[in-house]
């Protein structure tokens, strides 16, 4: 329930998106709410769409509207199970017999978690002939994850080649994004998380293999997990960041200080410092290099978190450090 709660606050967003894919969508819609096996899944996309990026628009949206997050099975456990074999080729056919009664058990529950997704992902993907591969790595999805490097993966999404060119995709956030919305916002898939931009989404998900980062300039862990908290709202919007600024904010004469390089005029910003009620306007101030400094009294909190917004949406947080005594 926490991760949910999480999820649906992570990505909750007035944004539309997709307005290139609404044909697929409109077909998707119309497709059974579940399947007996992923070779029956395939076959009907395969028949309905001929582009490789509509095929893949098409697996994206199905399993995203019809598979639920399994929250009751929050563990990242692929691969704990141990295989007693006698040959290579006989520890391959133990784990292919494995791997097909989990995406058939996904296929009659309806429920996964981040690695199921992935896993029948990449099935239907091998099934219609589109090259893609699983990624395994971590997830920032929570304040407290910023400077709290994890030595375990937690999380699992994809990449497909199209027109010889890798895409990145995770169907897991996708699809809890969805479930989140309120009804009357359903009615347009919200696609965020298909092909999305490297240079953003290495700010929330950061692979083990840096091969998949698709960046020129790596990123390593260490810096991955000193970032702010960005929620999807923040990417939607022209409110940006400095560079420098960290996900960790010290605590400077009784004040918060958060730097931004673009605020656009007319634009309403919140704070909420935790354990507070209700939204503050947020202090800002230009600087003579023509940055923009936000200032939040701290004299009487012992908040550790504290949450910007644009609005109602919420779209960076940080992790307030305690004052030294």
């Amino acid at each position: 329930m926490r991760l949910r709660t999480a999820f649906f606050f992570l990505f909750y967003s007035l944004y539309l998106f997709g307005q290139d894919y609404q044909k697929v969508e409109q077909i998707i819609r119309n497709y059974p709410e579940s399947f007996s096996s992923v070779k029956e899944l395939s076959d009907k996309i395969n028949y309905d769409f001929k582009l490789d990026e509509e095929k893949i628009r098409a697996l994206y949206d199905w399993l995203a509207l019809n598979i639920d997050y399994n929250s009751k099975k929050d563990v990242f456990d692929i691969g704990n199970t141990i295989i007693i074999y006698s040959t290579r080729d006989d520890k391959k056919r133990q784990e292919n017999i494995r791997k097909e009664k989990r995406l058939k058990n996904i296929l009659t529950t309806k429920k996964a978690i981040c690695i199921g997704y992935s896993e029948i992902f990449k099935a239907v993907c091998d099934a219609i002939g589109i090259e893609s591969e699983i990624v395994t790595g971590y997830s920032k999805i929570y304040i407290d994850d910023i400077e709290n490097e994890k030595n375990y993966k937690n999380h699992a999404w994809n990449v497909v080649k199209i027109n010889n060119e890798w895409k990145l995709i995770d169907v897991t956030w996708a699809s809890t994004f969805i479930k989140g919305m309120p009804t009357n916002s359903r009615q347009t898939l919200y696609d965020y998380y298909f092909f999305t931009d490297p240079k953003e989404l290495i700010l929330t998900h950061f692979p083990s293999n840096s091969k998949w980062q698709l960046l020129k300039t790596k990123v390593s862990k260490k810096d991955f997990f000193k970032t702010p908290l960005l929620y999807t709202n923040y990417f939607k919007t022209e409110i940006k960041l400095t560079d420098i600024q960290k996900g960790a904010i010290e605590i400077h004469k009784k004040k918060l200080q958060i730097y931004f390089d673009k605020i656009p005029k007319n634009e309403t910003i919140y704070y909420l410092l935790e354990g507070n009620e209700g939204l503050k306007p947020l202090p800002i101030k230009a600087s003579k290099n023509g940055t923009f400094i936000a200032s939040i009294d701290y004299r009487k909190s012992q908040s550790s978190h504290v949450t910007i917004y644009a609005g109602r949406l919420p779209l960076v947080g940080f992790k307030i450090h305690p004052i030294s005594k």
